[in-house]
């Protein structure tokens, strides 16, 4: 979005809003709250993943806040145990991989300095 965006800055939530903004919170603080016991990888792999996330949409619609809860339920085997703000997943394929680790390499020393 930028200035020119007629809805830029986005106005602020609404009273409705709030209860799916606290399930959201509450999901968000129990991870952090939880990552000494998680662990660093992943617990499911892509096809369970899959399974748990592939469903029919619901015919009328559900709450924001279900929608978020079934979400982090869902979700949360496919979540890593790393909350490090300088952590941006690994590398993964091979596009350029050589690339990509001297990338990483200069990022990890330029940090130290």
């Amino acid at each position: 979005m930028s200035s020119s965006d007629p809805d830029w800055p986005a106005p602020p939530p609404s009273p409705a809003d709030h209860p799916a903004l606290e399930a959201a919170l509450g999901h968000a603080r129990r991870f952090l709250a939880d990552l000494d016991h998680r662990l660093v990888g992943a617990t499911a792999d892509v096809e369970t993943l899959r399974h748990r996330l592939a469903r029919p949409l619901a015919e009328h619609g559900m709450a924001p806040e279900v929608v978020i809860d079934e979400l982090a339920r869902d979700a949360d085997p496919g979540l890593i145990g790393s909350a490090g703000g300088r952590f941006f997943g690994w590398v993964m394929g091979g596009g350029l991989p050589r690339l990509a680790s001297t990338a990483v390499a200069h990022s990890c020393r330029s940090s130290r300095t």
